[in-house]
């Protein structure tokens, strides 16, 4: 098995709506991220275009994203990332989440020994795990499932259980989704940790995750931006173990190729999965 020590850091990005706002109101990038009647503020969040008053949001549950539109990212959460027993189970935070809603996990090890054997949360159906593992390698994958209610829930990623080793996971939510469009899966060695993505969509968000057998540092990481700006979400390194990343492009714009991932630190043996999580559909 491969190298095992204690970890060192975890930083984990915050949810994507205003809890102090009474209810929830949505986090944005530009206007377009915003519910009729509304701009997008200074700060951030969607706010009265006019200065007036915002109507408050059903409890926990705003409205989603005007049509032909990107995902609205409402909720992450995420577990910690360090060294586990054998058949160990790690759960994220609480999230808040409305029917419809279209849930994306990830979990992330420090080699191909060390799997998920399962994942569970919100009695929801998850898909299939879209995997890239090989010997010697990290063993990175994603799932992914629809909300069948509105409901507060947590996510829970158990090892496989002849395994032991570092490993964590985490789960983006998304609001105002038609579904889930393109995924590519890359394993590589002495590179950056990078692959190519063709969505299929206009405005998709793509969701990526990278686990780096060699452990590289990545306090100096560079991610490619070809999708837009990237909200990191997970950053964590054991030095004798693996580094995992992972992240969000929340609007891609027009459908077309992209690079996804890092474009440093180089000389990573990495294994990488890119999701494509499609915007309003229009109907």
């Amino acid at each position: 098995m491969h190298r095992l020590s204690v970890a060192a850091t975890l930083w984990l990005a915050g949810c994507s709506f205003d809890v102090s706002y009474g209810d929830t109101r949505f986090q944005c990038q530009d206007d377009r991220g915003c519910p009729d009647g509304t701009s997008c503020s200074d700060q951030g969040f969607c706010e009265a275009a006019d200065g007036g008053e915002l109507d408050a949001a059903p409890v926990g549950q705003p409205d989603g994203p005007p049509v032909d539109g990107p995902p609205a990212l409402v909720a992450q959460a995420t577990t910690t990332f360090t060294a586990a027993a054998l058949g160990a189970t790690k759960e994220t935070g609480e999230l808040t989440v409305a029917a419809g809603d279209l849930l994306v996990a990830f979990a992330i090890t420090e080699d191909d020994a060390v799997a998920i054997a399962s994942i569970a949360g919100g009695e929801q159906d998850w898909s299939v795990p879209v995997v890239a593992v090989e010997e010697e390698h990290a063993w990175v994958g994603m799932w992914t499932a629809e909300a069948d209610a509105d409901r507060s829930m947590t996510v829970s990623f158990t090892l496989n259980g002849d395994s032991m080793g570092a490993f964590g996971g985490g789960v983006m939510v998304f609001r105002g989704s038609s579904g889930v469009g393109a995924v590519v899966e890359e394993l590589g060695t002495a590179g950056s940790g990078e692959a190519d993505l063709v969505t299929t969509g206009q405005n998709s968000a793509i969701v990526v995750a990278v686990g780096d057998w060699n452990a590289m540092d990545g306090s100096a990481r560079v991610w490619l931006e070809e999708a837009g700006d990237l909200d990191e979400a997970v950053y964590f390194r054991d030095p004798g173990a693996y580094t995992a990343y992972a992240g969000v492009h929340r609007d891609a714009g027009a459908p077309r190729s992209f690079q996804v991932g890092l474009e440093s630190p180089d000389d990573q043996v990495y294994s990488l999965v890119a999701l494509e999580v499609l915007g309003s559909s229009g109907d």
